[in-house]
């Protein structure tokens, strides 16, 4: 009875110190924060780029600008979580504008209710993560393989500027189409 006991009490600090290491650079940004400087964090593995997806679903009634590799994202999130997701933005009235680049020869550029993407020539501009805009918040995730990461910055002037820069790529994507 006493080694079981023991057992689950060192499975429950293990799982303690988990989580407190997850926690860690969420709680070092906070500490870091006031009114003029950005907050960094940064997500290490498959959880960031979750993170990015529960995080927008708290928005509603806003704009998300994705720059992202379809061929990578696809390596990140299966097919079913994908339409889930665009299903809970549209319940939330979010709208999104991607620009997006794959190696597939049949996508094409699409519109539909709550999104609109442009695809681009892989072999002419190439990415090999995803850059998300939306509030006040920038995320840019690496997917590379095993080698997944996240960093966010929030930031209102950062923010702008990054949705100013969406803007002129998107107006510039737009006509050549």
């Amino acid at each position: 009875q006493l080694e079981v006991f023991l057992k689950k009490k060192e499975q429950e600090i293990k799982e303690s110190e988990r989580r407190f290491q997850e926690l860690l650079p969420e709680l070092r940004s906070l500490y870091n924060a006031s009114e003029d400087k950005p907050i960094v964090r940064y997500h290490d593995g498959k959880e960031g780029p979750e993170l990015i997806r529960k995080e927008m679903l708290t928005l509603k009634d806003d704009d998300i600008y994705v720059f992202y590799n379809l061929d990578k994202a696809k390596t990140v999130f299966p097919e079913q979580n994908t339409e889930e997701f665009r299903k809970k933005k549209l319940q939330r009235n979010l709208n999104t504008k991607a620009i997006y680049w794959t190696k597939e020869k049949d996508r094409l550029s699409v519109k539909g209710k709550g999104f609109e993407r442009y695809k681009i020539d892989s072999n002419e501009n190439k990415i090999n993560g995803d850059i998300s805009i939306y509030g006040n918040i920038i995320k840019i995730s690496k997917f590379m393989d095993q080698n997944i990461g996240v960093i966010t910055i929030e930031d209102k002037e950062i923010a702008e500027t990054f949705k100013s820069m969406f803007r002129l790529a998107w107006e510039s994507v737009k006509q050549k189409k």
